[in-house]
């Protein structure tokens, strides 16, 4: 009789997969917002809000992995991640708003660049502790090698959610209920950040009550931090993953950022309501849907294709992508590039599931070697590796900015100035498209062996069970 391989029900998926609306907005408030709103409604120095979105990533890349190494060997009654997730999720909800808050007096002195600094670092540690403990738990959900990609669609669809409030949010605090010009701007999103607090809030919260742990007793003997990093660098998967994520984040961060600045600057000839309803806000509401349909694809889908074809078919676009872009973004032909964009988002979103999807079948193998599941070491030396190279292209992009001679007091930028942002803007793009989607053909990863591995736990978890030595706590609800 052929053995049922463990997947837990929808509701809890569903439950779960909620988190991800927490997860969003406190990492959106970073990552969307900040850097833009501070430099053009705050009007402050770009170098000190690149100097305060950079400092932090260094203190916070060194914490990640510890947290993750204790959040996989902690024991408590409410298990290992649930409590990391409780916290953090009340943490983000009073940060998100208290950042918004700097007087704008402050805006252009030492004080200002203090107060943004403490709140970047407090966001950055905080979304990073939030990430590796709900990304884990998620990680326990299903043992299926295709079901798993639905697991992660669930979680990219309420992402998506959350992406579809944050496209909107910028154009929602320039209504005129919230006042007119930067001060309108700062006003409304004080306004809107209890709003954001309430989400996450709600959101995380959920996740913790609805939601059990399977593994909370099962690491029995204690490995010290550095060899444990160690042994996750062994895992060629793994490294084969870092190496994908590193080239992709490199270009197409340095393109996000310098993307909003050519977007309204060039393209929208300084119309920033106009690019942030249509470039942010409408995009989002077709990245909703496409996350709605992945829901019941993405196992059927990963049947069919495979997580490692279906990652070099989806890049392949993302360089013809990479290519169309600077002409699509082009000045007055914003519709043009919103139609590309709509053409080519899953080679941005499929991906993004795929690679998530692929992390528990790296901690299977990984257990299978090292008899552990330390899917939050896994989680946070990503997280470490992601925050190291957020760190370089934040300085490097506020670097970029200064040197296209971009001026923050200036409505319309001079033709010169222009150039080169356009071409700090896309030649990043560019390069990263391609040279990730020659990781991803090299990416050492299938099916067959993730079909040996699980075959060869199951055995070695049946084995402890007969002996009444396993630690595993299977999740009631499900």
């Amino acid at each position: 009789m052929k053995k049922t391989i463990y997947s837990a029900s929808n509701w809890v998926i569903h439950m779960w997969a909620l988190g991800g609306l927490a997860n969003y907005w406190m990492a959106g408030v970073i990552y969307s917002f900040l850097s833009l709103v501070f430099i053009t409604s705050y009007e402050m120095n770009p170098a000190w809000v690149a100097m305060a979105m950079m400092l932090p990533r260094l203190i916070d890349m060194v914490i990640d992995p510890l947290l993750g190494r204790l959040s996989d060997n902690i024991n408590t009654r409410w298990g290992r991640r649930r409590p990391f997730i409780f916290v953090t999720t009340i943490l983000g909800a009073f940060l998100v708003i208290g950042v918004w808050w700097l007087p704008l007096a402050w805006a252009n002195n030492w004080k200002g660049f203090v107060y943004l600094l403490f709140f970047t670092t407090s966001l950055f540690i905080n979304v990073g502790a939030f990430e590796m403990s709900h990304g884990a738990l998620g990680y326990e959900l299903s043992d299926d090698y295709c079901q798993r990609s639905t697991v992660q669609a669930a979680r990219n669809f309420y992402l998506c959610i959350g992406s579809l409030g944050g496209g909107f949010t910028y154009w929602l605090a320039q209504r005129p209920i919230f006042g007119h010009g930067h001060l309108g701007e700062v006003h409304g999103f004080r306004v809107l950040s209890f709003g954001i607090a309430a989400i996450i809030l709600v959101s995380g919260l959920l996740s913790v009550v609805a939601v059990r742990e399977r593994f909370q007793n099962i690491n029995h003997k204690h490995v010290k931090i550095w060899p444990a990093l160690k042994a996750t660098l062994t895992n060629r998967p793994f490294v084969g993953i870092l190496a994908i994520r590193i080239l992709n984040y490199l270009g197409f961060s340095l393109f996000r950022y310098m993307s909003f600045y050519v977007g309204i600057y060039s393209m929208c000839l300084g119309n920033k309501e106009e690019f942030n309803k249509i470039m942010t806000g409408w995009i989002s509401v077709a990245g909703l849907l496409l996350g709605f349909a992945m829901l019941p694809l993405a196992a059927p889908f990963t049947q069919w294709l495979g997580k490692r074809r279906g990652l070099i078919l989806f890049y392949s676009l993302a360089c013809v992508q990479a290519v169309l872009l600077p002409f699509a973004m082009a000045p007055g032909r914003i519709y043009i590039c919103f139609a590309v964009t709509m053409i080519f988002l899953p080679s941005i979103m499929i991906p993004e599931n795929l690679l998530n999807s692929i992390m528990p079948d790296i901690c299977d193998i990984d257990e299978l070697e090292h008899g552990e599941r330390r899917e939050g070491l896994f989680t946070a030396v990503l997280s470490f590796v992601t925050k190291l190279e957020n760190s370089f292209t934040v300085g490097v992009s506020g670097g970029l900015l200064v040197f296209s001679g971009f001026n923050q007091h200036l409505l319309q930028q001079p033709e010169e100035v222009l150039v080169k942002m356009r071409l700090c803007c896309f030649i990043p793009l560019i390069t990263g498209s391609l040279l990730t989607l020659i990781a991803a053909y090299y990416l050492p990863f299938s099916k067959k062996l993730m079909d040996e591995v699980r075959s060869k736990l199951d055995a070695r978890h049946a084995a402890l069970h007969s002996m009444g030595e396993n630690g595993f706590v299977e999740n009631s609800a499900s």
